[in-house]
């Protein structure tokens, strides 16, 4: 275990000791209480199937429980269970620490844990209440109690006589969030299309007597209109409330029933019809849902589920906080009412689960009062609370007769943005609601859930119609609604059992998640502050403290270096709490790196992003190998697209320092910070760990970016004339050239490489450069000693397996010099594959341009071509299209997808254009000659060497009466496997800590040792010494080796011989 700073926890007056009973704890404080109340659990578990027909006999008999057989069976049952859980103990991501600050994920309460545990013995199954009788009403209350968190009336509102007539809120549990979003789109989409289904059913069905005199209220008009007298239009604009009223108007006037309600719109319903057919026979568009860019994907995945289209998915632009732009929307909105195009909802995110962002709720219900007002224009609005729905708790006041603990309730609304206040206060306004128990209900999966403003909205995601009379039949049916079918009782159970226990009010969760706030405040002051006056790391959040530095400072040092207690007794600092963060618990920051001690900064976002890319690699747990006591804390990583964010990010990369005019998208980090434990000591403990890392990885930067002398290798080619192909590296600035040079050995070096490439003509040839030095030194200098090898080099030097050693290389003439750097290169790739062609006339050779990275180096000597083509004199190069290969549809390559054409024997037809060696423009060039090219034996093909990211210097030295020099091909590869051995260690990262694996796993094989860097008296590590895997299958064979390895091993105690497949 790496070294690190232990937690101190801060200490709150009184809530800690109540939140502290809610929780098994970081350390599993209460494991005794967990332990207890499984016993009990079990206890009367039994007690149950004792009482059921107690006089039925024991079909487990004591005899059969003796035998050897059912002890065998025990034992192997224990042995498993005993494996398991040492394996997820050891190998499970530390969701109850606070340090994990990653995904929005967290320890679960123990009552939650007890309530699941206690379902789901009983497995009773919510899709009916013949499979579940208490668990469904269960569920009900559950839904009741949402609802009443969020404001919806509930049925106790209905008690009271001048109550009848509101709308009574009803919820479900659903698996998660995103199956609530796809309900919450059905529901839209049904509702939507309703009314047009009612007019086929006045004018052609079952209701032809109601056409005459059924009246209806149009949104927007002064006066009720003949229904059949409607406009589609008007029709698909109706008020929801109107709509869902239009059962009981029926019944009313003509005293129908809801079963023929049922049986004479069915047949019309978009359920039955679809809504293709719908929208057809009405002439009218498809309608449109709005939502902002920053949806949630279950958005897309609803929209191609249900047949809207993601097409008909308008997003909106977001402002530099991540909200939705309310103007942008009116606009679109406005755009859709002037071409007639119907809306079917917009979407109001309430907290983004990658920056915490809230939409403008306040403003959406405002647009859409006042274009129903001026526009006779309706739709829905529904939330997506997965994330904050729980926070409406903090504005509930406890249930009268609560006395359990005095609260404040402005104290546990200090961590609230007055705008997020504001914002969660008007979701009883929305239509539905989607939140999330296993988010910030802290309840174990699966637990979400979808609640509906008005009860009777539930029945337009059956295959029925809105019912007449639906007083109580929302208890008895829970599993009718949604598009779950079976379902478990253990998710409501575990719900229910955690809302009674805690309570969905501001002395319950509210001061749960209000103490949760604070914590997230103090991490957002980390990552505003940690980085300030650090000579190379720089780092900022995406809600940026746009403070004086004099304010930070105070700010800083107000909340972040005090202890919590000296804080809350602070009133500055408490209302500083209120103007700083995110809306809603998530930091989201980047970082970027200076090129030298508080010296500028890079500027590069590519760079940039390969930096955040390196922290978030070794602060984030992927692997059943990665070991969670290695990282100080534990983040996730997201990519912001810049065709989506627009100005957001662009904004954001100009805080960051980086070139805001580039197009490419930006890695950056989450940080949730749900652990309702708040480290006291968190720039210790959290802060100083990660300035760690990235310090390190700063390192890496400047080793990618920092032009240094190197050894550069080349392709040979030709055996009349020698040709020579660089071997690229596209992120590595010392190696990131496209260049082609002929030019002359020695007769003896020229005639011993001819007569290898004679006897091996399917092989490949490399010389490099005897002595490290800068790329454009040797182009430039005339002349440079180089070695020469079969196949590439695997160290550098004097090697047994060289053909020549040391030996000149002059009358250098460069045909191509390319940067490619990215600012250099497209950013996409070409329609044809282009190489550049190049050669004697008598030989030709091809060397593929490269347009973008990722890539693939594809170089093939003594090539035939069937052209009219002429040498055009000394150092001339022509660019050779291949026109039936489409690059950009093959692109990008790697090492498992590589193009299968590229081959001895493969041909393709061509077109030759003039080139003069600079940037590759085929709609700047002349078009010479047409015909075909055959590929010969001599073909390269690479795209892994040309791709590594990071370079770690390496050197083999010999050990005590070892020959100094290189060592034996035989022992090279033994010092290979060696070192892929010690990469798959757990703990092991070599980009930044070569040095310490190396001794804690040395690598020593025929009287040589690997070690890190360049040593004296050591032979150099080529780039090409660590292979890759040949193909995909292998790689995936050597994960679930990999897997194997983990799991069946000897240090669990386990002797198992457990297959993975």
């Amino acid at each position: 275990m790496s070294s690190y700073t232990p937690i101190e926890y801060a200490r709150f007056p009184d809530f800690d000791k109540t939140i502290g009973a809610w929780f098994v704890g970081p350390k599993a404080e209460n494991s005794d209480i967990l332990e207890e109340q499984l016993r009990k659990i079990v206890r009367y578990f039994r007690h149950g199937r004792e009482c059921y027909f107690p006089k039925d006999a024991a079909s487990i008999t004591t005899e059969m429980k003796v035998s050897a057989e059912f002890q065998a069976a025990v034992d192997k049952l224990d042995q498993v269970l005993e494996y398991m859980s040492i394996l997820l103990a050891h190998h499970t991501v530390p969701f109850a620490s606070p340090r994990y600050a990653a995904h929005v994920s967290a320890d679960t309460t123990l009552p939650s844990i007890v309530g699941y545990v206690l379902g789901m013995l009983y497995n009773q199954n919510n899709v009916s209440p013949e499979a579940s009788p208490l668990t469904s009403v269960i569920e009900y209350i559950v839904g009741q109690d949402i609802c009443h968190m969020l404001g919806f009336n509930t049925a106790e509102v209905r008690k009271e006589p001048e109550n009848e007539s509101l709308p009574i809120g009803w919820g479900h549990v659903t698996c998660d969030g995103s199956v609530a979003n796809y309900e919450s789109m059905w529901y839209a989409r049904s509702l939507k299309f309703y009314p047009l289904s009612l007019m086929l059913a006045l004018q052609e069905g079952d209701l032809q007597f109601a056409a005459p005199t059924f009246m209806v209220r149009p949104t927007g008009a002064s006066g009720d209109k003949l229904y059949v007298e409607c406009s589609a239009w008007e029709l698909l604009n109706l008020k929801q409330d109107v709509i869902l009223g239009l059962g009981e108007a029926l019944a009313r006037q003509f005293d129908i029933s809801s079963d023929f309600l049922d049986a004479a719109v069915q047949p019309y319903l978009a359920q039955a019809l679809g809504k293709g057919e719908l929208e057809k026979r009405f002439g009218v568009k498809p309608p449109k849902y709005f939502n902002a860019i920053t949806k949630h994907y279950s958005i897309n995945k609803a929209a191609n589920i249900l047949g809207i289209g993601e097409s008909n998915l308008v997003n909106i632009d977001i402002d530099d906080h991540a909200r939705m732009k309310a103007d942008v929307l009116k606009q679109e909105l406005l755009k859709c009412i002037s071409e007639q195009i119907p809306i079917y909802a917009v979407l109001a995110i309430m907290g983004t689960t990658e920056h915490g962002a809230v939409d403008p709720l306040v403003d959406i219900c405002n647009i859409r009062d006042e274009l129903e007002r001026e526009n006779g224009v309706s739709f829905l609005i529904h939330c997506d609370a997965a994330w904050g729905g729980y926070f409406t708790s903090i504005l509930r006041d406890p249930p009268s007769g609560w006395r359990e603990r005095d609260v404040d309730p402005d104290f546990l609304a200090k961590p609230l943005l007055p705008y997020t206040r504001a914002q969660l206060e008007y979701i009883k306004h929305a239509d539905t609601v989607t939140v999330d128990s296993h988010k910030t209900g802290y309840c174990p999966y699966p637990a979400g859930g979808l609640c509906y403003r008005d009860e009777r909205m539930r029945f337009l995601i059956t295959t029925t119609s809105p019912y007449i009379n639906t007083t109580g039949e929302g208890v008895e049916a829970m599993g009718t609604y949604g598009l779950e079918g079976s379902k478990p009782g253990a998710a409501p159970l575990a719900v229910w059992t955690t809302n009674v226990t805690l309570g969905l009010h501001m002395g319950g969760y509210g001061t749960l998640l209000s103490q949760s706030i604070f914590s997230g405040v103090r991490y957002f002051m980390l990552w505003s502050t940690i980085s300030d006056d650090h000579p190379t790391v720089f780092v900022t959040p995406f809600n940026v403290l746009e403070v004086p530095q004099e304010r930070k400072t105070r700010i800083k040092k107000s909340i972040l270096e005090r202890s919590v207690n000296e804080i809350l007794r602070d009133p500055a600092a408490m209302d500083d709490i209120q103007t700083i963060g995110s809306d809603l618990m998530i930091n989201t920051f980047a970082c970027n790196f200076r090129l030298s001690d508080y010296g500028p900064f890079n500027e590069d976002v590519a760079e940039a992003n390969f930096f955040n890319q390196r922290i978030y690699e070794r602060l984030s747990i992927r692997r059943i190998t990665d070991d969670p006591n290695l990282r100080p804390t534990v983040l996730v990583g997201t990519v912001w697209e810049q065709a989506l964010y627009k100005d957001c990010l662009t904004h954001f990369k100009a805080k960051l320092h980086l070139d805001s005019a580039d197009p490419l998208d930006l890695h950056a980090f989450s940080s949730v910070a749900m652990s309702p434990f708040v480290i006291e000591n968190v720039i210790e403990t959290v802060g100083q760990g990660f300035l760690k890392v990235a310090e390190e990885e700063v390192q890496n930067c400047m080793s990618r970016i920092t032009v240094t002398p190197a050894f550069h290798s080349f392709i040979m080619q030709g055996t009349d004339q020698l040709f020579l192909v660089y071997q690229p590296m596209l992120y590595i600035a010392r190696h990131r050239q496209q260049v082609i040079i002929t030019a002359q050995l020695p007769p003896d070096a020229m005639e011993a490489y001819v007569q290898a490439k004679t006897e091996d003509p399917s092989a490949t040839f490399v010389l490099y450069n005897s002595e490290e030095a800068l790329l454009n030194d040797l182009l430039t200098g005339g002349s440079f000693a180089v070695n020469i090898v079969k196949g590439v080099p695997q160290v550098y030097g004097d090697s047994a397996s060289n053909i020549a050693t040391n030996v000149q290389l002059t009358n250098i003439q460069i045909l191509v010099n390319r940067s490619l750097a990215r600012a250099d290169l497209s950013d996409h790739y070409p329609k044809q594959m282009q190489f550049y062609l190049y050669g004697t006339g008598r030989q030709w050779h091809i060397d593929h341009i490269l347009y973008r990275a990722p890539n693939a180096q594809l170089t093939a000597g003594q090539v035939s071509i069937n052209a009219d083509i002429t040498v055009g004199g000394p150092g001339t190069s022509y660019i050779l299209e291949m026109v039936d290969r489409n690059e950009a549809a093959m692109q990008p390559f790697s090492d498992t997808h590589l193009p299968s054409f590229f081959k001895p024997g493969g041909t393709s037809r061509i077109n030759i254009y003039a080139a003069d060696g600079s940037t590759p423009d085929l709609h700047a060039r002349t078009l010479i000659t047409t015909g075909t090219v055959t590929l010969g034996d001599d073909v390269y093909v690479d795209a892994h060497f040309i791709n590594q990211e990071l370079l770690a210097p390496m050197s083999v030295v010999p050990e005590a009466g070892a020959r100094v020099g290189a060592p034996p091909a035989g022992v090279l590869d033994g010092i290979r496997g060696g070192l892929r051995d010690v990469s798959k260690r757990s703990g092991v990262a070599l980009s930044h800590d070569l040095d310490g694996a190396l001794a804690r796993h040395p690598v020593s094989v025929g009287g040589y040792r690997l070690v890190s860097g360049r040593r004296v008296g050591g032979v150099p590590v080529s780039r090409f010494f660590v292979e890759r895997a040949d193909d995909e299958a292998s790689r995936l064979a050597e994960v679930r080796r990999e897997w194997q390895r983990s799991l069946d091993t000897s240090r669990y105690g386990y002797g198992g011989n457990a297959q993975v497949v």
